[in-house]
């Protein structure tokens, strides 16, 4: 049954948005799909036939068959399942077998019809799949599938004199963009140096990378004269500062890179510190504290995050080992009661040559957001069910290290917020 297509108006309530960022509103209606078989019911078993489908995976730079790849096999016109003795609908999985040493794989004894096949292995990237219509009794047994075997970079991280850095965390980012979001750095592989200053990154899909020096090794303490000691800011290939001066590390398929050296000067740290004010009784142990960098490309400002080594429950921050630059404290607290707005903080803090004590940030409420989807076209409207699976969501467009933490967590991007009978929603 088709549907008008859906808009949706909002209204911003309150103070600047959480983080200040901008956010992207987007609505739909979302219909599931069921299957009902009642308890007990057969499960329709696998149309047999004596069609073949047969082919090699190759890599894709050599043309060298690939052995031990997995290919699945998926067909287009029917779907088999298992039901349990409370009907229960369990889907068949896909058959799949494994390339023998010259890369072929075959699937016999198939019913006409469609199909897909695909394959897969660790430290590879398939190329797509391959499309196959078979007739009665036919046998197709040139279908080619390719794998692109993934690459590495590796290098040396020295100081401004020559020596090796040990216990530096090199990271390998590129320029990403999510659900209409502006672009961000995504880290994509990491790896700490050896006692000789060396790192190695593999399992790397064909691109461009910012490849950084990104931090030492954490002080453990957070006294004084732990923090006085030398560091460096985060320094990208070949030795910048800042993301924008860096040079990109193109990576192919079957790409080794190496001598994809850095070269890091040391400066001295410092300490950036402070309080946390207002929230009344609100739990800080869900306090979210990070130190981001300011004075790079926006998109680069999550690659020297610092996180606080002070209990967040005392309501004091501390950040160690700052290097001098330009960065802001934000703080995010999302109370444990779901109706209750999230708490923010945002403040610019400027390190130079000495640390910074006595900052205050203090929380305020987040904004709300309301608003209503109205319906337009010839289409029949929802049923008042059909809105009761509907959600709206609201996407922040920069991404924070938080969110990108949440959506690690719950697989989705931002906040969503039911639709009432009425087609009115809010988010607190």
């Amino acid at each position: 049954m088709g549907h008008g297509i859906g808009q949706a108006s909002a209204h911003l309530c309150g103070g600047p948005p959480v983080h200040g960022g901008a956010v992207a509103l987007i609505a739909w209606v979302a219909l599931s799909v069921g299957m009902t078989v009642a308890a007990g019911q057969e499960a329709r078993q696998p149309a047999t036939g004596t069609g073949l489908i047969a082919g090699r995976v190759t890599d894709v730079t050599s043309n060298v068959p690939i052995a031990g790849a997995g290919v699945s096999l998926r067909s287009l016109n029917r779907i088999t399942a298992e039901v349990d003795a409370g009907g229960r609908v369990t889907a068949t999985p896909n058959p799949t077998v494994v390339t023998g040493s010259d890369g072929r794989f075959s699937f016999s004894g198939l019913p006409s019809g469609s199909y897909t096949v695909r394959t897969q292995l660790t430290g590879y990237t398939s190329l797509g799949s391959a499309y196959v219509e078979l007739a009665d009794d036919d046998r197709k047994t040139d279908v080619p599938l390719r794998l692109g075997r993934r690459g590495s970079v590796a290098g040396t991280v020295r100081d401004d004199i020559g020596r090796p850095v040990p216990g530096a965390m090199v990271g390998l980012f590129q320029k990403t963009t999510l659900a209409g979001t502006t672009p961000f750095l995504m880290m994509r592989g990491s790896a700490r140096t050896d006692d000789q200053g060396q790192y190695s990154v593999g399992n790397l899909v064909i691109g461009d990378y910012f490849v950084c020096a990104c931090s030492l090794d954490a002080p453990q303490s957070t006294t004084r004269s732990a923090v006085k000691q030398n560091t460096f800011a985060p320094t990208f290939y070949p030795g910048r500062t800042r993301a924008s001066e860096a040079m990109l590390v193109a990576v192919d398929f079957s790409d080794d890179r190496t001598g994809i050296d850095i070269s890091v000067t040391a400066v001295s740290s410092h300490r950036v510190s402070g309080r946390i004010l207002g929230g009344g009784d609100a739990d800080l142990a869900a306090l979210s504290l990070s130190l981001l960098s300011a004075s790079d490309l926006p998109e680069a400002r999550i690659v020297a995050e610092f996180e606080n080594t002070s209990g967040p429950t005392s309501g004091r921050f501390e950040f160690a080992g700052v290097p001098p630059g330009e960065y802001t404290v934000r703080a995010n607290l999302r109370r444990a009661a779901g109706d209750e707005p999230p708490l923010w903080a945002s403040q610019s803090v400027s390190v130079g040559d000495e640390d910074i004590d006595g900052l205050e940030l203090t929380l305020r409420t987040g904004v709300s957001v309301s608003g209503r989807v109205d319906y337009f076209g010839q289409a029949m409207r929802p049923t008042v069910e059909e809105l009761a699976d509907a959600w709206v969501g609201l996407t922040p467009l920069d991404l924070t290290p938080e969110i990108l933490g949440a959506i690690g967590a719950t697989g989705r991007v931002g906040h969503r917020a039911a639709l009432g009978s009425d087609g009115t929603f809010l988010f607190t």
